[in-house]
């Protein structure tokens, strides 16, 4: 399967001291992908934990998307309307990421590998308090 898409992400801030003392500090990344295989799921969750379900995600065929074929993940995308977070597990390293009032948080799966291929990822997201809307982008081989 084939995609063509881009991950990017800063942070610029202009540090001043009065007005004659300016720090630029800042931080920034971009990644393009040509492959891999990409979904999207989206939902609202309260504040038990709940596991996200990929296979809502029709792909370009078609077809439902089924998260065991995904042997790696490489970054997830995670968005919410309200303060809720995400966290990942099964041959995702274990990582928490959050978010609010829509803003983008990115994970990138730093080279973690598991002894099977057989357990498939597991991302899970919950709501801090009351309810989120969620979005969530997985990015794999």
């Amino acid at each position: 399967m084939s995609v063509d898409g881009f991950i990017s992400s800063s942070a610029l801030f202009h540090d001043k001291d009065g007005t004659t003392t300016l720090k630029v500090v800042s931080l920034a990344s971009a990644d393009s992908y040509s492959s891999g295989k990409v979904a999207i799921a989206s939902g609202t969750c309260g504040t038990s934990v709940a596991t996200v379900d990929f296979s809502q995600y029709k792909k370009p065929d078609g077809t439902d998307f089924d998260v065991t074929d995904v042997t790696t993940v490489l970054r997830l995308a995670f968005t919410s309307d309200n303060p809720a977070y995400m966290t990942t597990s099964g041959n995702i390293a274990a990582m928490t990421v959050g978010s609010s009032r829509n803003e983008v948080s990115i994970a990138t799966n730093h080279g973690f590998s598991v002894a099977s291929t057989a357990t498939q990822p597991v991302v899970q997201v919950a709501a801090v308090s009351g309810t989120a809307n969620y979005s969530v982008i997985l990015l794999g081989e």
